[in-house]
């Protein structure tokens, strides 16, 4: 069983982002690792700056920026968040049909 330090991945993805702060793959990656390492101040910062750089998948970013939202108790934010997501992911029924095509 592979046993994953979320923590340290956190750290040195949080490096790799003075090296190279626009680097969109490794803030997502770095709000991934702080989320799941529980440092919820990071991963939402660590998202903040990812959606101002229009990151591929923008919706996935503002749903992630709400949990962290959710997680640190700032529910108004949380909620302004999976506004922006819902408003930007495609409708289901829209998805369906382009993945049955």
């Amino acid at each position: 069983m592979e046993r994953r330090d979320w923590k340290a991945a956190a750290g040195l993805l949080e490096l790799s982002t003075y090296i190279d702060p626009y680097d969109a793959h490794a803030l997502a990656l770095l709000g991934d690792t702080a989320a799941q390492s529980g440092n919820w101040a990071a991963a939402a910062s660590a998202l903040q700056i990812l959606i101002g750089l229009n990151p591929p998948d923008p919706a996935k970013a503002h749903y992630d920026l709400a949990r962290a939202w959710l997680a640190l108790g700032r529910s108004q934010e949380a909620k302004r968040e999976i506004l922006r997501a819902l408003e930007i992911a495609p409708p289901m029924n829209a998805r369906r049909s382009c993945s049955s095509s």
